[in-house]
Parts: C-alpha cells; structure tokens; sequence
C-alpha cells in the first residue's frame, strides 16, 4: 500500500470530525515507538527495515498533512 493509500484508509477508518488529528496521532505513535517495535537491532537488516519503516510513516504523515490543508 502506497503512503497516500494508507493515509485515505486511515482517515476512511475514522468517522468524527477530527479525523485527521486522529491519523497524525497515529502515525506519531507508531514513529516514536520505531525503535522499540525493531528491538533497537544493530545489524545492518535491522537498521535498513527500521530506516523503511520509518520512511513509510514519515510518507504517510506528509500525506496526511496534505489532506488536512484541503
């Protein structure tokens, strides 16, 4: 899923008026625990899918953002 696509589903999948707020909590969330969901690994695979992982979100967020000043 692309980040815009996740973005729209994340919003699709909050119904209230701050939707949007919601989703950037959200994705805050999963940017601040990056490093614990990866288990802090030094090796080079856990660095370079911790640096996707991370990328992918930072994505979404900006898709969102976006979405927010339409």
């Amino acid at each position: 899923m692309t980040p815009k696509e996740k973005a729209e589903d994340l919003l699709m999948k909050f119904s209230n008026p701050f939707a949007k707020s919601c989703a950037i909590i959200l994705v805050n969330e999963m940017l601040g625990n990056a490093a614990m969901i990866w288990g802090g690994r030094n090796t080079e695979t856990g660095l370079t899918a911790r640096d996707e992982f991370r990328k992918y979100w930072n994505e979404v967020k900006q898709e969102l953002e976006k979405q927010c000043t339409e």
